[in-house]
């Protein structure tokens, strides 16, 4: 058991890495500010193509959808095979309702009725910590595979059966340890 929470933890640490880190190598930020001060068409098609590399095969992502703050809006939802207008509007509703506290701590974890989850980040320049806009991806199937204890026995799952297992590992876990700091899927 606490093996499962020192590898929930892990997963979750290298999850909010890896957006970091893609963020960073596909150049979002200043592809971000050169498309609001643009507006072209290229611009947008290359802000558009940086964003479809977020979602390559080799990530933990299968969708993204982007904010900027001067306005513009930007998805993959092409890569989605099923469910596309209800995976856009959970994601623009969540853009909206999150963005105050993910401006304050960088990243915030929510999961859709289906249980599918989601990580949001602020978006900010390196240099200049000037903000740029707020970008959120859904996490894939694979992504976690979280240990659930029954008994003295240890069982991974994966599918569907993950957000409503990362919300109980993440209540057990703050009960267990009060290390965590999570509170209703918003990591502080």
């Amino acid at each position: 058991s606490q093996q499962a929470g020192i590898d929930f933890n892990r997963r979750v640490s290298d999850t909010e890495k890896q957006l970091f880190n893609n963020i960073t190598m596909f150049q979002i930020p200043d592809s971000i500010a050169a498309c609001d001060a643009d507006k072209s068409d290229y611009k947008k098609r290359e802000l558009k193509y940086r964003l479809n590399q977020i979602v390559a095969e080799n990530t933990y992502f299968d969708y993204a959808c982007l904010v900027t703050d001067g306005g513009y809006t930007c998805d993959t939802i092409e890569k989605i095979g099923k469910n596309k207008g209800e995976i856009r509007t959970f994601s623009q509703d969540a853009l909206e309702n999150y963005k105050k506290n993910t401006m304050k701590n960088g990243y915030v974890w929510i999961s859709d009725e289906d249980n599918r989850i989601y990580l949001m980040h602020s978006v900010r320049q390196r240099s200049t910590l000037k903000h740029e806009g707020y970008l959120i991806v859904r996490i894939k199937d694979r992504a976690f595979k979280l240990a659930e204890v029954r008994g003295s026995d240890l069982y991974f799952t994966t599918g569907t059966k993950t957000a409503s297992m990362w919300r109980q590992t993440v209540k057990n876990w703050q009960t267990r340890s009060g290390k965590m700091g999570w509170k209703t899927g918003i990591r502080r």
